[in-house]
């Protein structure tokens, strides 16, 4: 007598108990496994998001800080704007820890990637970026 619940030697096949155990520990498998390379991708091999060219991006933060005005300026092409000083309405105690701001514009039919720059040695160093999709306000 053949009972689903255990194994059957006769047909050589997993019950349904230990077929279901092995769909669970196959799918977790497959869990940890792409968790793995999801942690692995955003610590080892993150590449900087280009919010200009994704329509369907959000607001982001930060994201060029500490890169030079030289290098954004030959992956981006000549700005949109430029001006001396902040964009947006920072604290006045802000705006004193960057008193030589310069910031560049890329205006773009999604939105406006704003980034704010400050003289360290020979470069300008980004402090500030903000990519704001069509919409959003400071």
């Amino acid at each position: 007598m053949n009972n689903a619940a255990t194994s059957s030697v006769d047909s050589g096949r997993p019950s349904m108990t230990e077929q279901r155990s092995i769909i669970i520990y196959s799918m977790t498998a497959a869990l940890v496994l792409a968790c793995a390379s999801l942690v692995a991708f955003c610590i080892i091999g993150k590449s900087k998001v280009n919010p200009i060219d994704d329509p369907l991006s959000g607001p982001i933060s930060g994201e060029y800080v500490g890169e030079t005005k030289t290098d954004l300026i030959s992956r981006f092409g000549e700005p949109s704007h430029q001006w001396n000083g902040h964009y947006g309405s920072p604290s006045l105690e802000y705006a004193r820890q960057h008193v030589s701001a310069i910031t560049i514009t890329y205006k773009r039919p999604n939105g406006v990637l704003y980034l704010s720059f400050e003289k360290k040695g020979d470069e300008w160093v980004c402090f500030r970026s903000n990519w704001m999709p069509n919409g959003c306000v400071f």
